[in-house]
């Protein structure tokens, strides 16, 4: 960007490149992502994920890590138009999806509102070659997996001894007022009400609708631990930030949550006693 910066050296990442900000590095990724895997189609990908996509979704990123492996599926197999791309191709790919482990396999409706889009805007003559009745993956729904009441305990005992109080107050709104992780790191400061014990539930959320989640004394007692904590000279209205005050981003907490929570992160040992696996949804369920 034409600005000198200084950072400290540890700060850089694998390759060796250092950001001038986050934002900076997540374009970065974001474009050695796209490149890698568009090939040839990074040009119409480009605008539909600048246009339309940017105004239909509200998560670009579930969207690109749902059509970078459908291009990288047509390269290889030599096809350098989408007008070429038909059911069969779009079979093959679910196929070669459901082998490889990728998530794209259960998300084909993307790919699909993709090809009505290029209909729609004249970049395709041919049908869309997503046929609902054959492509299309019926969801599995799921029974809720509260924790029983001796995980529960033990959660609270090992947030109690290594944990934090940023973790303390997430853990407590997850289990109180049934927030999901992305809802917790986008609460502000103004959406608490101590005093009626209640949470604003701004937008965007997975309901697509604003509400009010009331918590109980847990999320009182930890709000005021949390808040006795938290940086007042941060740059924004967030309730909870990250130890260098930045706004805390949802996979920072769930990192956070695994690290304190698990015995292992990562393939790597990190505690000697804890939960093989955790999911702060869990607390939402129970």
């Amino acid at each position: 960007c034409g600005r000198e910066f200084f950072r400290l050296k540890k700060s850089t990442n694998l390759n060796g490149l250092t950001f001038f900000s986050t934002q900076h590095q997540g374009h970065y990724v974001r474009n050695k992502y796209l490149t890698e895997k568009c090939g040839v189609f990074r040009e119409i990908v480009d605008e539909y994920l600048c246009g339309f996509a940017s105004l239909h979704y509200r998560d670009l990123g579930h969207v690109r890590t749902v059509l970078g492996p459908f291009c990288l599926f047509l390269s290889q197999q030599k096809i350098t138009s989408l007008e070429d791309v038909t059911p069969k191709i779009v079979t093959q790919f679910l196929t070669w999806a459901e082998n490889s482990g990728r998530k794209a396999a259960q998300e084909i409706s993307c790919i699909s509102v993709f090809f009505q889009w290029m209909l729609a805007e004249g970049h395709r003559e041919a049908a869309n070659p997503v046929i609902t009745s054959i492509h299309l993956q019926r969801k599995k729904h799921r029974l809720p997996r509260p924790l029983e009441a001796e995980e529960l305990d033990f959660a609270w005992q090992l947030l109690g001894e290594r944990g934090n109080a940023r973790l303390r107050f997430a853990a407590a709104v997850a289990e109180e007022a049934g927030l999901r992780i992305g809802e917790i790191c986008r609460l502000r400061v103004a959406d608490v009400d101590p005093i009626r014990q209640r949470l604003f539930v701004r937008l965007p959320n997975k309901g697509n609708r604003e509400r009010w989640a009331f918590f109980s004394e847990r999320t009182k007692r930890y709000y005021i631990e949390w808040m006795a904590e938290r940086n007042p000279k941060c740059d924004h209205d967030h309730v909870l930030h990250n130890a260098l005050g930045s706004k805390l981003q949802t996979q920072s907490l769930r990192t956070e949550f695994n690290r304190t929570l698990c015995k292992t992160y990562q393939g790597k040992r990190v505690n000697e006693t804890g939960f093989d696996t955790w999911s702060t949804h869990r607390l939402r369920h129970t």
